[in-house]
């Protein structure tokens, strides 16, 4: 890969010292043919993630969606048993399904991906300040990061759900936020559970009750509160809706 003998790999914690549970991320930031580099040091930001907890793998790419940096990153995936990924580039709306499938290829949660928009956001909007843009890229991607390292992705549910008088088909997709990444574990092993009591809980709503602001308000709230009776070693503390769609 790109710039790979300058980046490496993040030093490995200490299992016999460290008590929390490691997470295994990959952070790929990209140049996108200069749209970004051209603004943003994304060396500066490679070096500034190395280091960030759970970070085992820091890279920069030319361009990350092209055929050649997938199947790289593909390899990474495996090469390193990553069980998070993180890509710095464009706008969701362009390469979020490319780097889904990425995941998807190397056997990963497409959900564990997380893209941060650094071209937008930071490159293009900061055009004038080279030193803002990149430290404004460090701190998303260091958000981008924390998101992956503490959430818990599901696969979509899917439910029949009634409304206008027949039933209609429900594809929500969650995310769990918890309140210490040692809780995944628990989440994990217990995902059966989980999906078993969602599915239970979704269709015994009404279209009605959920289509609007407040009922998508209230129906986390119900999940929020049947997921945390479920666990033992710690809480849920958001419910985040990633997709939403009715049929």
């Amino acid at each position: 890969m790109s710039d790979q003998a300058g980046t490496g790999l993040a030093e490995q914690a200490d299992p016999d010292t460290d008590t929390c549970a490691q997470r295994r991320i990959g952070v790929f930031i990209c140049h996108c043919g200069g749209n970004i580099s051209d603004y943003v040091d994304v060396a500066k930001v490679r070096d500034a993630l190395k280091d960030e907890p759970d970070v085992v793998v820091s890279e920069t790419e030319l361009f990350a969606c092209s055929d050649g940096t997938q199947k790289e990153m593909v390899q990474a995936i495996q090469d390193e048993n990553l069980d998070g990924l993180v890509v710095a580039s464009c706008s969701p709306k362009l390469h979020q399904i490319t780097f889904q499938g990425v995941s998807k290829r190397a056997d990963l949660n497409p959900y564990s991906y997380t893209q941060v928009n650094v071209r937008e956001q930071c490159s293009w909007a900061h055009t004038d300040d080279h030193e803002g843009a990149t430290e404004k890229a460090i701190g998303l991607v260091r958000a981008g990061v924390a998101k992956t390292r503490l959430s818990t992705p599901l696969e979509p549910l899917v439910v029949n759900v009634t409304g206008d008088g027949y039933n209609r088909f429900l594809k929500l997709r969650i995310e769990f936020e918890a309140s210490d990444v040692e809780l995944k574990p628990e989440i994990e092993a217990r995902l059966p559970q989980l999906r078993d009591a969602l599915i239970v809980l979704l269709s015994s709503k009404q279209l009605s009750d959920i289509t609007d602001f407040e009922g998508k308000a209230l129906l986390k709230e119900d999940i929020l509160e049947r997921v945390n009776d479920l666990l033992e070693t710690g809480e849920v503390k958001s419910v985040l809706f990633t997709e939403f769609v009715v049929q």
